[in-house]
């Protein structure tokens, strides 16, 4: 997905109804969204492993956002403990990657296409 040029403003005429009963998606970068009261969110804004090997993301990797938004180039990288049973997920003392694992991702091809998604 493109970057917007310019941060978002949160203005009306900067969303789009999508018919869920009041939840607005923003027309300049879609994967922001905004709530009926006003609340707005990035859907794209973490990316999760387990093993430092497959990355997913959830309703989790959601990050508020306050106008005017800056997008940024990349979402936050978050390792989960692996004994984690209920998806909440423990987060490493620097909320991302050790950087030897942000390397390792970066290099591969295949992993970068899937957090660019």
């Amino acid at each position: 997905m493109l970057k917007p040029l310019t941060p978002l403003t949160g203005e009306d005429d900067e969303w789009n109804d999508i018919g869920d009963g009041g939840s607005l998606q923003n027309k300049r970068y879609s994967a922001v969204f905004k709530n009926k009261d006003g609340t707005a969110y990035n859907i794209e804004g973490k990316v999760f492993t387990d093993d430092g090997e497959v990355w997913y993301r959830c309703k989790d990797s959601r990050v508020n956002v306050t106008f005017p938004y800056v997008v940024p180039d990349k979402p936050e990288y978050v390792y989960r403990n692996k004994e984690t049973k209920d998806g909440e997920g423990v987060y490493n003392s620097l909320g991302k990657l050790p950087q030897y694992r942000n390397k390792e991702v970066e290099n591969d091809s295949s992993r970068k296409s899937m957090l660019e998604l």
